[in-house]
């Protein structure tokens, strides 16, 4: 297997990956990408594995920019759950802060 072959299947597999949503492999093909790139230095890639491989890379960022999305909402919402309620009225109640002002200018 040449370099870029090796390249070309740690990209689908990583790209499966994403797709599944499954980051516990990713390490690993990281790992792999490295390595057949290394070698791709003394075996260049075909013309036909170099548009192959751009295919693939383009797949993989839409993957990665979706991933990305995902993540900004998971944490959006962790971050407005995580927050202390605005002063005032809150879910039809009163907080203290609200009560006690009422109470003083009575």
């Amino acid at each position: 297997m040449t370099p870029a072959e090796r390249l070309v299947a740690a990209i689908q597999a990583e790209n499966a990956a994403l797709a599944a949503s499954d980051t516990s492999t990713l390490p690993a093909l990281l790992a792999e990408k490295q390595a057949a790139l290394a070698a791709m230095a003394s075996d260049p890639p075909t013309p036909d594995q170099a548009a192959a491989l751009l295919r693939l890379a383009e797949r993989t960022h839409a993957h990665l920019a979706r991933a990305i999305a995902v993540q900004t909402e998971v944490l959006t919402l962790v971050a407005r759950a995580a927050s202390p309620p605005a002063a005032g009225y809150t879910r039809g109640r009163q907080t203290r802060s609200a009560a006690l002002a009422l109470r003083t200018r009575a």
